[in-house]
């Protein structure tokens, strides 16, 4: 059996911190006595002390649970089971109003029905309407019983890739190379089978209403040319084109996204391995600590890509719902709850994947400039002594060049990085050229110092921008990318002050991030409560339809409002399908890719020079890196199963305790045929059924709303949980850090 990840977090937490103890304090014993500003023995023990801090406060489970709190509110899940009890009260007035009358129905438009199977009784085909709707809520809650079976299996899946990766059941390190060779692959590709299997069941579910909505908008469009006048006939019409189109849109970019996610994968993979591979390649030996930086920047940049990947489907979803908004509205429904984080519509580009690595190398650059004599320029980082020797300029142009010639989108993202790099690029050539020259003009060095600064700060706003696009927090467990830990003998202050930048920056930035998704806690439940006072007084109005008088702009009244609560409860299953597109693209593509590159690795090790995995920066292999991008992965695949997981849950919670019971009492009325005899009957039941509607309305509030309390508690637990354990280590962040993040402090709540 798999071991628990937090316990197996924990032992590669303990033994890490045994092998770091140990190198430090070997290393602070020949420590020589620094002459910067600040001091570097003590800046080197802040910034352990921040290390250690952060790894026990990052474990795979803290990381699961943040992603959690953000992807929440970012999507409608709280509407998810809202409008069922309406639907249900809806199905049992049309059932009452079937009852009391008969006729032929008119063919819609297109001349041919396609769902109605009844077309020469509208009383049957109430009738089908009714049992389809029933059956396709009782469908749902198995179909999403068997999801939340499902996506609790897929934690158990990551523990055996996390385990394999760790070694924690071999013997030897060739033993766990042998093991990783032959199960790697097979326990991906059962992890890939489990997300299949989930897919499957969401599309069905997601299928299943679809048909009904279609079904709905069928009948009324023919009730509306049997009886209606040609105006609602026209205003009807409109609803259903518009609903139709917006969901035949979504299924189309789906695919399309699918599509160009496995190619963004695999290109965003072999373009962090470059970077990586010249990093290796050009950092001087000195700047180990930001050697750690840029790996831990390299490995984000792919997270964020599968962050980024998740939020496209999001915001595919959001443009779908606004379309189906407009029709609801219309058709006199209440739309899906508004103010939610708009995501911007270029969520994908790769442009945000490289804000992380961009922070790293304008943070080196701009420390060149300003941690010499009188906080001027550090001409000897600026400076080669002979040929092919590194330096830190010669390292951060290599690196920005690389970065710029792989910068091919021209969206407006992938345009703004290459403007800010191209800036970065040019700066660092003039730096070296003046630099290199015997005389240097002090205006020249002037111009050149001001225009790295404005770059530097462009590049923070960027990467701050980019990291709260794609929700990735820039605080994360290093795992098996573990550094050697920073010691006062580790590279000049300069470099110190670097890191301390750094560290700073993901600090706050992550803190910023919990406190945007407290605050959506905040504001979704005060839009909950206004949603749902509206969706009482509708209840009302249907609870004041007289069926016994058939007057048709009512009965098509009663039909738009069950296209526009189809139609939201239909959104809400697209969403499900999309995360689960996503993940399975994840782990068919990126993880599968990754696997096969780090067996490759595996292979090279053996070879007398030890191939592309001898390669390292800041003493963690190419190998290792790779190492750390699977778990990265495979973390991944276990947040959003974990959020789907919980979304389930509430789907059965709320099922159980405020659907189920009206179900059951919207099939008991087939037991009362038509006729005068049982009209009253019949109505009792009807009326039956929209008092259950009513309570369990409020109590599908009630069970949200404490939903959400609970969140927003964790959430600040979380929070406080950071403070205590990482606040104070650190000197105060500079204004430049905390000033840019605050222009941009996350997600925009939406109108």
């Amino acid at each position: 059996m798999a071991a628990p990840p937090e316990i197996l977090a924990l032992l590669l937490r303990q033994a890490s911190r045994r092998y770091k103890n140990t190198k430090r304090r070997a290393a602070l014993q020949h420590a020589p006595q620094a002459s910067f500003p600040f001091t570097m023995a003590s800046d080197s023990a802040a910034l352990t002390k921040f290390n250690n801090a952060v790894a026990s406060t990052t474990s795979g489970a803290n990381d699961v649970n943040d992603f959690v709190f953000q992807y929440w509110y970012k999507t409608n899940w709280g509407d998810l089971l809202q409008p069922a009890p309406m639907a249900v009260a809806i199905l049992g007035n049309l059932t009452v109003v079937a009852a009391a009358t008969d006729f032929k129905l008119v063919p819609p438009t297109n001349g041919t029905f396609k769902y109605v199977l009844y077309q020469d009784s509208f009383r049957a085909t109430i009738n089908q309407l009714v049992d389809t709707g029933a059956v396709s809520l009782e469908k749902s809650y198995a179909n999403f019983d068997e999801i939340q079976k499902r996506c609790a299996g897929v934690k158990p899946g990551v523990n055996n890739i996390i385990n394999l990766l760790s070694g924690a059941l071999a013997g030897s390190e060739e033993e766990m190379n042998n093991d990783i060779k032959r199960y790697l692959p097979s326990q991906i590709s059962q992890l890939q089978s489990s997300i299949q299997l989930c897919l499957s069941k969401a599309q069905e579910t997601d299928t299943m209403f679809q048909d009904l909505l279609n079904l709905t908008m069928e009948i009324n469009e023919s009730c509306s040319a049997t009886k209606g006048s040609y105006d609602i006939t026209v205003r009807d019409a409109e609803v259903k084109k518009q609903v139709l189109a917006a969901q035949q849109a979504s299924a189309q970019k789906q695919q399309e996204i699918a599509q160009e996610d496995k190619k963004a994968a695999q290109e965003a993979y072999q373009k962090a391995q470059d970077m990586f591979n010249k990093a290796a390649d050009d950092m001087p030996k000195a700047w180990d600590l930001i050697g750690m930086d840029i790996v831990e920047s390299l490995s984000h940049s792919l997270l964020s890509g599968v962050n980024a990947g998740i939020n496209k489907y999001v915001a595919q979803s959001q443009q779908t719902t606004a379309t189906q908004n407009t029709a609801i509205s219309t058709a006199g429904g209440v739309p899906s709850q508004q103010g939610r984080p708009v995501i911007p519509s270029d969520v994908n580009d790769p442009a945000y994947q490289q804000g992380g690595p961009l922070r790293s190398l304008a943070t080196a650059l701009e420390n060149i400039v300003t941690t010499g004599p009188n906080r001027g320029v550090n001409w000897d980082e600026a400076r080669s002594t002979g040929a092919g020797d590194k330096n830190g300029l010669s390292f951060v142009y290599a690196s920005l060049s690389l970065m710029q010639e792989g910068i091919k989108s021209s969206s407006q993202p992938s345009t703004t990085l290459k403007d800010i790099v191209s800036r970065g690029v040019q700066f660092s050539e003039s730096l070296s050229s003046i630099a290199q020259s015997p005389n240097q003009d002090p205006d020249a060095v002037q111009k050149v110092v001001t225009g790295i600064q404005k770059f530097y700060d462009d590049a923070l706003q960027f990467s701050i921008t980019a990291a709260n696009v794609t929700g990735t927090p820039p605080l994360q467990n290093p795992g098996f990318a573990t550094a050697s830990q920073p010691t006062g003998s580790d590279g000049s202050g300069s470099v110190m002050e670097m890191a301390t930048k750094n560290a700073q920056f993901k600090l706050e930035a992550t803190q910023q991030q919990l406190d945007a998704a407290r605050k959506m806690s905040t504001d979704s439940t005060s839009k909950l409560l206004a949603v749902t006072q509206q969706l009482g007084d509708i209840l009302g109005q249907i609870a004041g339809l007289n069926t016994q008088v058939i007057d048709w702009n009512k009965i098509r009244d009663v039909l738009l409002r069950a296209i526009a609560f189809l139609a939201q409860l239909k959104g809400c299953l697209s969403d499900m399908v999309h995360f689960f597109d996503s993940i399975n693209n994840l782990v068919g593509v990126t993880l599968s890719s990754a696997a096969g590159d780090f067996i490759k690795l595996i292979n090279d090790a053996t070879k007398p020079d030890g191939g592309a995995g001898a390669k390292s920066i800041a003493g963690i292999s190419l190998s290792n890196w790779t190492r750390q991008t699977i778990y990265n992965q495979a973390l991944s695949a276990a947040k959003v199963a974990r959020l789907v997981e919980d979304i389930a849950q509430i789907y059965l919670k709320m099922y159980d305790g405020h659907v189920q019971a009206g179900v059951k009492k919207l099939l008991g009325l087939g037991q009362f045929s038509a006729g005068d005899a049982n009209q009253a009957a019949l109505q009792k039941a009807a009326a039956d059924i929209q008092t259950w509607a009513d309570g369990a309305s409020q109590g599908i509030q009630d069970l949200i709303k404490a939903e959400q309390d609970k969140m927003e508690s964790d959430v600040q637990t979380r929070l406080d949980e950071m403070s205590q354990a990482l606040a104070g280590i650190l000197p105060p962040p500079s204004s430049s850090i905390k000033g840019d993040r605050g222009r941009d402090a996350g997600p925009r709540g939406g109108g």
